[in-house]
């Protein structure tokens, strides 16, 4: 607002000097608004996204929980044969049987390994003793699992460190 004239006094009509004595009793309510980037969104409308974004939040963590506690509780041949699925094939019979040469491996991973090398698909077998796999290679198969004809499962020897490429060989003599 401008100071009064040099006369010393302001003008009548001043936006600051009430026309009429007393008090409103007029109240509005207005929601409240938020602005954002330009928009503007009301407080309810966001706090009722915020609650369903909430329950999704809340119902994922819940669907991972139970994901990860399905797969903990997995044994490592069915973790395997998941990971595995697109180079498995079903076998009714042991191929260890007629082979030459059978080379058990330690461990799942090392037969998943020598598989990728060799570009060779791994053979299944479910049979009364477990699950077996094997690895065809020319005129020697690889095996991990218990054998079929015994149900035992080859182990890692006790004077040796375990190792991720640890192999036992049996021989077989052919017509033996």
């Amino acid at each position: 607002m401008a100071p009064p004239p040099s006369g010393g006094t302001a003008p009548a009509t001043s936006t600051l000097t009430p026309h009429q004595a007393g008090s409103v009793d007029v109240s509005t309510t207005t929601s409240s608004r938020i602005t954002f980037l330009g928009h503007s969104f009301r407080v309810t409308d966001l706090r009722r996204i915020g609650l369903v974004a909430t329950v999704l939040a809340a119902l994922a963590c819940i669907g991972v929980t139970t994901w990860l506690g399905r797969r903990r509780r997995s044994d490592d041949v069915t973790r395997f044969g998941a990971r595995h699925a697109h180079d498995l094939v079903p076998v009714s019979t042991s191929p260890a049987a007629t082979a030459r040469l059978v080379v058990d491996v330690a461990n799942l991973s090392a037969l998943a390994r020598l598989a990728d090398r060799y570009d060779c698909v791994i053979l299944e077998l479910e049979h009364a003793g477990g699950r077996a796999f094997y690895l065809e290679c020319g005129a020697t198969v690889h095996r991990c699992g218990p054998d079929p004809a015994t149900g035992l499962t080859v182990v890692d020897s006790p004077g040796d460190a375990p190792s991720d490429m640890t192999y036992f060989v049996r021989r077989t003599v052919a017509g033996a």
